[in-house]
């Protein structure tokens, strides 16, 4: 791609703990009327759509 530069070095520790943070945040943050909303399964969704077989994060540039 055109103006896409993958990052030098990425460590996957901080890829997964970024991922497990956030969707903490979204369990507390996507609620509607104290139930949660669809979003969450969404943010779940999103961060297993980047994980390999084994369970690391799968890096593809953009």
């Amino acid at each position: 791609m055109v103006g896409c530069r993958a990052p030098a070095a990425v460590d996957p520790a901080a890829v997964v703990e970024l991922c497990s943070a956030y969707r903490r945040f979204a369990q507390g943050y996507y609620r509607k009327n104290g139930q949660p909303t669809r979003t969450i399964e969404r943010v779940k969704l999103a961060i297993r759509q980047g994980r390999t077989v084994d369970g690391r994060p799968e890096f593809s540039g953009c």
